[in-house]
């Protein structure tokens, strides 16, 4: 019995040692495989580094810029801002001071009466019609009852008088009286004393 008993112990002893060691075996190779996945399942799960969805800022202020450049005036773009008299059709220039980057709303607003026909990055073009003569020409006419000589004023376009010739014109036909009543052009002042004096002689 004894020796039986002593058999079947050692079987034991020998059965749960081979099961120990499975079990080692088998929590090693499980350990391993978790292990060698764990990696790629990381570099799977890793999210896209947000540099990659972000664009640069260099695009994004250059962006900006071309949308400033086509919606104002550019600082090469030839600008023309001109009042053409009726009288004499000529178009005269105005000043403008520095208008880079107004938009054309801004332009209608800085010159009221006139009109853009013109608006792009290259060419910014503005008119406006006014009766009367330009600046270059005197204009000899008749005001309350008297001969004068009027210029229109570059700065602020008025006619303005500028001289009171001594001209009786008690004796002209009423076809001179018409014209001078419209105002008669010239371009010197030697050209009215030669023209008065025409008439006068």
């Amino acid at each position: 019995m004894d020796m039986f008993a002593a058999q079947n112990r050692a079987k034991c002893y020998t059965l749960f040692s081979l099961c120990g060691a499975a079990l080692f075996l088998l929590g090693v190779s499980l350990g391993f495989a978790v292990s060698s996945k764990a990696p790629a399942q990381e570099a799977q799960a890793a999210p896209t580094p947000l540099v990659a969805l972000t664009p640069s800022a260099a695009p994004v202020e250059a962006a900006r810029v071309d949308a400033i450049g086509e919606a104002g005036v550019h600082p090469q773009a030839q600008v023309m801002i001109q009042t053409v008299f009726e009288s004499c059709g000529h178009a005269y220039p105005q000043k403008s001071g520095s208008i880079v980057g107004c938009t054309q709303s801004d332009l209608n607003e800085m010159f009221p009466g006139y009109t853009v026909e013109e608006f792009s990055r290259e060419r910014v073009v503005l008119r406006q019609q006014r009766p009367g003569y330009c600046p270059a020409h005197l204009i000899l006419t008749i005001a309350d009852g008297k001969t004068v000589i009027m210029q229109t004023d570059p700065e602020s376009l008025q006619s303005e008088r500028i001289i009171d010739p001594t001209w009786d014109v008690s004796g002209a036909d009423e076809a001179l009286l018409a014209q001078l009543q419209a105002g008669i052009a010239f371009e010197e002042l030697a050209q009215i004393d030669e023209f008065i004096e025409n008439l006068e002689s």
